[in-house]
């Protein structure tokens, strides 16, 4: 269990730290951070559903719509458009 919180805190910062520093790309061709934030919870969801856990040693289990689409709404509610938002701050803050 340790070492699957471990791990699972290792992903979330590495791929939040490549969204960040790729941020000013993509922010150029999305100009909106909302659907930005939008984007990068369901970018985040769909590594985490169809990579990170059919690597795990989590027995498959069939997908549940009702719960993908709540487990999406939360990286995109939660960490998506604010990450965004943070991001966009800092970097506007830098061309001043």
């Amino acid at each position: 269990a340790f070492a699957g919180l471990l791990f699972h805190y290792f992903i979330a910062l590495t791929v939040t730290v490549i969204f960040f520093f790729a941020y000013p790309k993509i922010e150029q061709v999305f100009k909106n951070k909302v659907i930005t934030g939008v984007l990068y919870g369901i970018m985040v969801w769909i590594f985490m559903t169809f990579v990170v856990v059919r690597l795990s040693t989590i027995p498959p289990k069939p997908l549940d719509p009702l719960n993908a689409v709540i487990n999406a709404c939360i990286l995109i509610i939660c960490i998506g458009i604010p990450l965004s938002f943070m991001a966009d701050s800092y970097y506007r803050k830098q061309r001043i």
